[in-house]
């Protein structure tokens, strides 16, 4: 689940995310709130790319939207 949850902040990061993809990678059971090398979750790449759809669909598989992250840098609630 670790190694699916990173993969789906990948693609998330994407300027066209594979909806089809995250959904599949969700199924088979990936964290949707694991946090990158870089502290940033999947939701926190949506909110930046402006991917509501596909935030709608990482919060309703469990995405935390109040998950504190913590990047190199700063720190976002």
């Amino acid at each position: 689940p670790v190694t699916r949850g990173l993969k789906i902040v990948g693609l998330a990061d994407k300027r066209i995310p594979d909806i089809r993809k995250i959904k599949d990678l969700i199924a088979e059971g990936a964290d949707v709130n694991i946090a990158d090398r870089d502290g940033t979750t999947a939701l926190f790449r949506c909110a930046q790319k402006g991917h509501a759809e596909l935030a709608k669909i990482l919060i309703d598989a469990g995405a935390d939207p109040n998950q504190v992250i913590k990047t190199r840098l700063e720190t976002f609630t």
